[in-house]
């Protein structure tokens, strides 16, 4: 299960559900994302949540920034205190340990370039 985004002139990014989750909580991080906006929240599902052309180079110009300011860490996690978490073989436990959730820096880098390519139309996410 994941997260398939199309933009309006053929562009593909795939997410799995343990990497769209912190990719999603950078972007809101940023504050990019409009408040004004009552379905902002879909951005996190897959349920056809369209993102604008103008708000897709947004979302990437803001990214790179909050990149910048973190250059050393190389994978981002999302951790709400009460797991999921994984074990060192990568089994579900309990026992807090390392977070299920994560997604290292290099597509979080080939998301910004997929919104970059979106700046005509915009995307979709399913």
């Amino acid at each position: 299960m994941g997260f398939d985004l199309y933009g309006t002139n053929e562009q593909y990014f795939r997410a799995n559900v343990w990497s769209w989750r912190p990719i999603v909580e950078l972007i809101l991080e940023t504050g990019v994302l409009p408040n004004d906006d009552p379905d902002v929240c879909y951005i996190s599902t897959n349920d056809g949540y369209r993102v604008v052309g103008g708000l897709a180079v947004a979302i990437a110009d803001a990214l790179d920034r909050r990149l910048a300011e973190l250059p050393r860490i190389k994978k981002f996690t999302l951790d709400s205190g009460d797991g999921p978490y994984v074990d060192e073989k990568g089994f579900f436990t309990d026992v807090p340990g390392l977070p299920a959730y994560e997604v290292d820096r290099e597509m979080i880098h080939e998301f910004i370039v997929f919104c970059r390519s979106c700046t005509d139309g915009g995307f979709e996410i399913w």
